[in-house]
């Protein structure tokens, strides 16, 4: 019967996804085709049955498709998964790979794309079942424990598993180099041709022989073989089955068998017939020191006279009981001998010799035993101590499933009410029924119990989640019990342990995943962890780094000197003298020179100081460096030029037309001054402009209040007032600051009243600082533009006063955003800056 393949196709759209099953499913008719409409539906349904592959669509809301294959390959790696998305692109199919999608298909129009799609349903569905297949046999041939192996027709080796390695003492490459002649020795080849010819025309054969080992020790074997053809040719599969034990046991029972028939002829117990009066009638056996003159001396004597009168009474009320009752009865008493006591166990049952009625006891010296009892009861009352104060929970039943023994901290893991003593002979399978709500999965907790009692196998950490969120762990020891079966289960709280490996194994997949280079030293230096980029830079692999100092890994890429600095850094905050650490680092590799921006910080793991280590590769970084470096330099030769070549040839217009109105007063000369001095304005702000669009690289901590009024202090002519409402600390360039403050109150002034009033202050959440006046504020219309260059509504303007600003802003990395004040005026807010750590 052909098997049928399980399909879940997830296609937010029901209609295209009933469609799409129901043109699947006639296109072959193996295909049984489950829907779902999103990825949280597919997931349910992946919990609930087994699928043989998934198709799913991309686009889809709250999970897209390749969300939902990133979950699935959680809990499902190699199960197929088709991305069938009418979104196609690169991006998209990059994504679904890196992902591990197992094929990926974009929808089209026309009934002939549901052929393909079928198409790679079955190809990727016989690929997955092909290789569970061969898992599956590979598992069975390697976990055998008996020797399996495959010969050719010239009876040589061409596969063996690692039991015949260890059968026969030879390595696989020796094995394979051999013929299975080479394990007989010369006596037995005869017989082993004989069966092979029989084999390999048909005929399955069971063979016993020895082999010889790799060490020339024989071993007897059994071997299982059979004829198997392949490919056109004809092997040998044969199981070989080392009968060492088994011979061993034979003769153990054979010496066992021979050593009870020398036990029954010479019983240590005593066997006495007695009379009913308690006369002795015979002595079978005894032991020679029993405390009388001698075993034959005792016959025709009574009990009084044989023995003192506690043990003579104890005896004789057990013959009379057993002589009416007919049932065994067994007593204990004790007899003096050499003057010490000994005690003597005795099994009297009735004995019908046909004529007269008579006893037979055989006893059992238990002096020993009863020694034994006593330090067996005081062993367990330490038992009982140690399992009362051990820090797991303990329940020991009997074969009756009753409980025997338990602790404190079981009631207290399972919150369970009353105290141990109530728990001491409840019966364990009605409990179990009563408790079973406390756990995550109630029958799951049930029927775990039933199934590890049924099969009696130890089982060690299973786990348990409880309702609650916690987490156990128990385990199982079968064992008897002088009066049956009995049971050991263990419960142990380990939530804690349990939160962080879950927390561990989410930081490992985050460093796995990220593409800085991540390791931890432990407190000697030691590499204890690192991730894959840099071991990959090396050209190495995190174990081949791993247990090594960083001095010793690096020694050969590394400059010393910098080297050297990290090293010390790293023993500076293992031993606690700093928490942080930050320096470059470059390593100059084979083919290329590498920067690193290298972090290095405290963290404390299983309550021991380690340093966590965090080095990010510069070297773009520093390559725009280089380039900002030549940009700057053309840009300082620029304003050099403007400086010099512009500014001293306006200098003597400017000086020349001061010495012309002196002379004539010509309304032309004014109008030509007046050009002057904005051309003069025009290069101070341009040279302003050409310096202040650097990049900040070095910003030290400043005052708002003490920044902003000496800034203030040289706005001269002026009878605006300024408030600084502020002292907030933050990062900055001191001289760029200052351009920015200046600028914003000369704009303040030059566009509002002579005694404008401008405030100064932090805002509200102290993420940034803003400046803001009373005058007519700028048009909601136009607040685009002031930032741009040459934008100005002011006759003398330069239009270059609140470009500097922004300048300075974006060379500092923040943002600023003009608004309406509170009484009307303009109000700049600056944020993003970077407050300082007071």
């Amino acid at each position: 019967m052909t098997e049928s393949i399980l399909v879940l196709h997830v296609d937010d759209d029901p209609d295209f996804a009933d469609m799409a099953a129901h043109l699947l499913e006639r296109e072959d008719d193996r295909f049984s085709v489950t829907v779902a409409t999103s990825a949280s539906e597919a997931l349910d349904r992946l919990a609930d049955g087994a699928f043989d592959c998934i198709v799913s669509d991309y686009d889809m809301p709250r999970q897209d498709g390749i969300e939902l294959l990133k979950t699935v390959r959680e809990d499902n790696p190699d199960l197929p998964f088709i991305l069938f998305t009418g979104k196609g692109s690169e991006e998209v199919a990059s994504d679904a790979i890196s992902a591990g999608v197992t094929d990926y298909l974009q929808k089209g129009r026309g009934m002939s794309q549901y052929a393909v799609l079928a198409n790679r349903i079955d190809n990727v569905v016989t690929r997955y079942r092909a290789e569970n297949e061969r898992q599956w046999r590979n598992a069975i041939f390697e976990g055998c424990r008996d020797a399996i192996f495959i010969s050719d027709s010239d009876a040589r080796f061409v596969d063996v598993n690692e039991a015949t390695i260890e059968l026969t003492g030879y390595d696989r490459e020796e094995l394979l180099s051999m013929r299975i002649p080479d394990l007989h020795e010369e006596d037995d080849l005869d017989a082993y041709r004989e069966y092979h010819e029989r084999i390999l025309s048909g005929e399955p054969a069971t063979t016993m022989a020895e082999i010889l080992r790799a060490d020339g020790s024989k071993v007897p074997v059994e071997f299982s073989n059979r004829r198997l053809d392949v490919g056109g040719d004809t092997y040998m599969h044969t199981v070989a089955r080392d009968l060492t034990e088994r011979t061993e046991r034979k003769r153990t029972l054979e010496r066992d068998q021979n050593r009870m028939h020398a036990i029954t002829d010479a019983i240590p117990d005593m066997v006495v017939v007695y009379d009913t009066d308690g006369r002795f009638r015979s002595v079978l056996s005894g032991p020679e020191d029993l405390p009388v003159d001698g075993l034959g001396s005792l016959e025709g004597e009574t009990l009084e006279e044989a023995f003192n009168s506690d043990a003579a009474d104890c005896i004789q009320a057990a013959i009379d009981e057993t002589v009416e009752s007919g049932a065994v009865q067994t007593v204990e008493y004790a007899l003096m001998s050499n003057g010490n006591r000994r005690w003597f166990e005795a099994h009297v049952a009735s004995l019908d010799t046909g004529d007269t009625d008579r006893a037979v006891l055989v006893a059992r010296d238990i002096t020993e035993r009863k020694a034994h009892g006593r330090e067996l009861d005081e062993a367990n009352t330490v038992l009982g101590t140690i399992v009362a104060n051990l820090p797991v929970g303990v329940i020991v039943e009997d074969a009756k499933r009753d409980v025997l023994m338990t602790n404190d901290a079981l009631c207290e893991i399972l919150d369970l009410p009353g105290t141990t003593d109530d728990l001491i002979g409840r019966n364990c399978e009605k409990a179990a029924a009563e408790i079973k709500d406390l756990f995550d999965d109630p029958d799951g907790f049930a029927t775990g119990i039933k199934e590890r009692i049924d099969q009696r196998v130890p089982v060690s950490n299973e786990v348990l989640d409880l309702a609650d969120g916690r987490t156990l762990e128990r385990d199982y020891v079968p064992y008897d019990l002088p009066d049956g079966e009995a049971n050991l289960w263990l419960y142990r709280d380990v939530t804690d342990r349990v939160d962080r490996e879950r927390e561990l194994q989410q930081f490992e997949r985050i460093v796995e995943h990220v593409g800085d280079a991540v390791w931890i030293h432990d407190p000697d230096g030691t590499l204890r962890f690192v991730n894959d980029p840099p071991a990959a830079a090396l050209g190495l692999s995190p174990e081949d780094i791993v247990g090594k100092q960083a001095m010793a890994v690096l020694a050969s890429v590394a400059d010393p000197e910098k080297l050297a600095t990290f090293t010390q850094e790293v023993q500076r905050i293992l031993a606690g003298k700093t928490d942080t650490a930050r320096l470059e680092l470059p390593l100059y590799l084979e083919t290329e020179t590498r920067h690193l921006d290298v972090r290095v910080t405290a963290a404390t793991i299983n309550g021991t100081r380690h340093a966590v280590g965090l080095a990010r590769n510069i070297d773009e970084q520093k390559r725009r460096e280089q380039e900002l470096q030549r940009q700057n330099k053309r840009l300082d030769e620029f304003a050099s030029v403007v400086s010099h070549d512009l500014r001293n040839p306006l200098n003597v217009a400017h000086g020349r037309v001061s010495l012309a109105l002196e002379e004539h007063d010509s309304e032309h000369l004014s109008v030509a001054q007046n050009a002057l001095d904005r051309m003069g304005a025009l290069i101070d702000d341009l040279l302003t402009l050409a310096r202040q669009g650097r990049r900040i690289n070095d910003p030290e901590q400043v005052a708002l209040s003490a920044v902003a009024t000496r800034c203030w202090s040289v706005i001269d002519g002026t009878e605006a007032t300024l408030n600084v409402e502020s002292d907030l600390p933050f990062m900055a360039d001191t001289d760029r600051l200052q351009q920015l403050f200046e600028n914003l109150f000369r704009n303040a002034i030059e566009h509002g009243a002579e005694d404008a009033t401008i405030c100064v202050g932090s805002l509200a959440d102290r993420r940034g600082f803003y400046v803001v006046d009373d005058g007519p504020g700028i048009p909601e219309a136009n607040r685009d533009e002031v930032f741009d260059f040459g934008y100005s509504t002011s006759e003398g303007g330069t239009g270059f006063g609140l470009a500097i600003v922004k300048e300075v802003v974006d060379a500092h990395g923040w943002n600023i955003t003009l608004t309406d004040g509170a009484d009307g005026g303009a109000r700049f807010e600056i944020t993003g800056v970077t407050i300082a750590q007071q």
